[in-house]
């Protein structure tokens, strides 16, 4: 090796070194005996080359995990989730007896999240009332219970976000679960670049499970997002590599892009409450081995508050004039493993 590059490479190797002594690994259990009882904490702690590790056993985190500092690209921050749950929820408390019914006036104005022993209260467009557990009052601010079912169990979304990004770059979630928001499960805005996300799972939340905005570059290797209003939804200048995902069981769209680009290998949508797959205008779109599932159903089963409020009617796959390769599949029912919670599978 040439003298100057060898004493190149030397530098190199000891300014990695030297920054890897550095790296910390940020140990978070909210019930004590670690570095930190908070994510905001940890957050707030780390540096680039550092690993927020938040200890098994020990969610849900009923926080928001917002990491508003950037990794480098030979740094980047890393938070293992080893599958612990960050949600918006809070127990729905207030339950009270009245004429033989238990009822609850509800802290914050429809549509919010509210779930039942983890399963969601959807709302049938025809009746404009819950499919199961409860009734509205006229105003929808008032939850009662239908006979037989319990005041114990029931939580209602109460922040923003679970999971937020806002420019910052260089971040690796890993193994994360993201519930109860009311927003995203998984919220990407502003600019940021090398944004990793491996094994996670959004739901239960009133927008999107997974959503990039803006100028953000992310990868998402292995995801499941369901029980949202739509699963995975991203829009204006975002680009995605994605792989090995799931959306299914999501009141709206199940898979949603607009005015932004993507690689996608490995995409199943099923049991979507309208378009399972919705490409928008503006889309660059490479799909490869993808697939949409159809649903038993051709109109509108649920309500749905966002994006696809105003669909009534709508095709497996629904893509408009773009740069589109690979146009995923449609296949008929069954579904996928019949993975889909039960209060999403319309009779």
């Amino acid at each position: 090796m040439h003298p100057t590059k060898a004493l190149t490479a030397t530098i190199l190797l000891t300014a990695l070194l030297t920054s890897s002594a550095g790296a910390a690994i940020l140990r978070v259990d909210r019930r004590g005996g670690a570095d930190f009882t908070s994510l905001r904490a940890a957050g707030e702690a780390a540096k680039p080359g550092d690993t927020i590790e938040i200890a098994k056993g020990s969610g849900p985190y009923r926080e928001a995990l917002h990491v508003q500092r950037s990794g480098t690209e030979t740094e980047p921050i890393v938070i293992e989730g080893n599958g612990e749950l960050i949600t918006g929820f809070e127990p729905l408390r207030g339950f009270k007896e009245e004429n033989g019914q238990w009822v609850c006036d509800l802290p914050r104005k429809f549509p919010c999240v509210i779930t039942y022993q983890g399963e969601r209260l959807v709302v049938s467009p025809k009746t404009n009332q819950p499919t199961r557990h409860a009734t509205f009052d006229a105003g929808r601010t008032r939850l009662v219970l239908l006979p037989g079912v319990k005041p114990a169990g029931w939580e209602i979304s109460s922040r923003g976000f679970a999971v937020r990004i806002h420019n910052a770059s260089h971040h690796i979630y890993r193994n994360i679960r993201a519930s109860g928001s009311l927003n995203d499960g998984f919220n990407l805005h502003g600019e940021g670049a090398g944004l990793v996300f491996e094994n996670i799972e959004g739901f239960n939340n009133l927008d999107e499970g997974f959503s990039a905005h803006d100028m953000i570059r992310c990868r998402v290797k292995g995801g499941r997002f369901w029980g949202n209003d739509n699963g995975l939804a991203n829009i204006n200048d975002s680009q995605m590599d994605a792989e090995g995902i799931d959306v299914f069981a999501n009141l709206g769209f199940g898979f949603f892009l607009t005015k932004c680009s993507a690689k996608v290998d490995g995409l199943r949508a099923w049991d979507n409450g309208i378009t399972q797959i919705y490409i928008g205008s503006g889309c660059n779109v490479i799909f490869k081995n993808s697939t949409a599932y159809r649903p038993a159903w051709t109109d509108r089963q649920l309500e749905s508050y966002f994006e696809s409020k105003q669909s009534k009617v709508s095709a497996p796959v629904r893509i408009n004039p773009g740069k589109i390769d690979g146009k995923p599949a449609t296949e008929p029912a069954p579904r996928p493993n019949n993975e889909s919670p039960a209060a999403f599978l319309i009779p």
